[in-house]
């Protein structure tokens, strides 16, 4: 297999490089993924080549990988390294097809070369159906819109959005549109256990908020409004209007994204200083909670 060098990589360089997935992978489930291993992924997929007919080995040298993971050279580096590439190898991917499904992973393996000092990623050989050499039924962005994202919901929510507004803008010659998922769709859509955020107020505030914002903000896509509808007195439904901007603007955004920090991650009755050095690592709040009610701060 082709081994290619990823070296220097720096966000500049991901200008020209785009994210091309089948839509059946759009909508596939997967196990949640910490915003740092969704940034591999993304960073990886960004490298395959529209003319590719086969994956090739990614390798990245340690010093490239933590300016782009976050991570530091320390101690406790191994660890978190260890962590970060067994759940690039071991989450799941649920996979619908038309006469059954597929449960497979990202990565068929990852590889530490200590002596020196690279990483070497495979992408599952499973995927070639979903991301090489795709002819009909599939969609693209730009790699440096959706790496910038903190949110891993923003990414995900981007995704099937993005999605829409080709359709909408190829079949249909429009530049907005209107989308609407039912709550539980997106919770399962999101893999959202069913302790976290149980009650809507949460869902809304720590889910759909930070995601709007980020990709209002920071991408080709302006959510303009979000309707909450209900049936009875429940909540039932989420609809968003979109509006597309045009390449020209969206790189503009892109130039000149907003500084302040987005509450992605923890509410303010988690002040705990535990959560702001786990956020560090890349471990997004829900993944930290969890951790945290599990094992305990100690």
């Amino acid at each position: 297999m082709e081994i290619v060098n990823l070296e220097s990589i720096d966000i500049e360089q991901t200008k020209n490089a785009l994210v091309v997935k089948h839509n059946d992978l759009i909508e596939a489930r997967y196990q949640a993924f910490t915003i740092v291993e969704q940034r591999i992924i993304l960073m990886l997929l960004g490298q395959i080549q529209k003319h590719d007919t086969d994956f090739k080995k990614y390798r990245i040298s340690v010093a490239d990988f933590c300016r782009l993971t976050g991570l530091e050279l320390n101690g406790g580096f191994y660890e978190h390294l260890r962590k970060t590439l067994t759940g690039l190898t071991s989450k799941s991917i649920y996979i619908k097809k038309e006469d059954g499904f597929l449960v497979t992973t990202w990565f068929a393996d990852a590889e530490y070369k200590k002596s020196e000092g690279w990483i070497e990623i495979s992408i599952s050989s499973k995927l070639k159906p979903y991301l090489l050499d795709l002819k009909a039924k599939y969609t693209q962005y730009q790699l440096d819109i959706a790496i910038q994202f903190k949110s891993q919901y923003a990414i995900r929510l981007y995704e099937r959005l993005k999605k829409e507004a080709q359709i909408i803008k190829e079949y249909k010659h429009k530049d907005d549109f209107e989308q609407k998922y039912s709550y539980e769709e997106l919770r399962e859509f999101f893999v959202i256990e069913k302790k976290l955020y149980s009650m809507f107020k949460d869902f809304r505030k720590w889910v759909i908020e930070p995601a709007v914002k980020e990709i209002s903000d920071k991408s080709d896509l302006n959510i303009t409004k979000v309707e909450y509808i209900k049936t009875g007195r429940k909540i039932t439904h989420v609809c968003f209007s979109v509006t597309i901007r045009s390449r020209e603007e969206a790189n503009a955004r892109t130039e000149n994204l907003r500084l302040e920090d987005i509450p992605t991650e923890a509410p303010k009755e988690e002040n705990h200083p535990i959560f702001s050095a786990l956020e560090n690592y890349g471990i997004s709040f829900e993944v930290a909670k969890k951790l945290k009610n599990e094992y305990g701060i100690e």
